[in-house]
């Protein structure tokens, strides 16, 4: 995602595809029914993508039609994570991020709560710095 930084944008948080998915879909692959859901999950997992700048939210969902979503961080208004009992114990899970339009969108990721941990605190230094901005240009003014 590199590539989709705009100018002046630091990378600050990428999801990452837990190890325990992985073993998941190993084992659903020991039966002839479970190879074909478990090849179709691999895939979503694979080409859907979140990514956290100093600026925005953004990246892609889907596997034959993407959306691609771009949230600027004042934009966002909750960030929840979803996880069942043993994605609790595997500690992986869904984020979960819903903007002011009410559009939400969700990636399976590990840590879940760490990373909704990291949005807010990005979130947070971005309205600090809007704050810092605004109050520079009443001062010069």
């Amino acid at each position: 995602m590199e590539k989709d930084l705009r100018n002046g944008e630091v990378l600050i948080a990428s999801r990452e595809i837990p190890i325990t998915f992985w073993i998941g879909e190993a084992i659903r692959c020991f039966t002839i029914i479970g190879i074909p859901f478990a090849l179709m999950n691999v895939l979503r997992v694979l080409t859907n993508s979140f990514d956290v700048t100093n600026k925005r939210v953004f990246g892609k969902v889907g596997l034959f039609g993407t959306n691609e979503y771009d949230v600027a961080l004042d934009k966002i208004n909750s960030v929840m994570s979803a996880q069942g009992i043993f994605q609790k114990i595997l500690n992986y899970g869904y984020l979960v991020v819903l903007d002011n339009s009410g559009t939400e969108f969700a990636v399976l990721c590990a840590s879940p709560t760490t990373l909704k941990k990291q949005v807010f605190s990005v979130q947070d230094k971005f309205k600090e710095e809007q704050l810092q901005n605004m109050a520079k240009a009443i001062k010069s003014a």
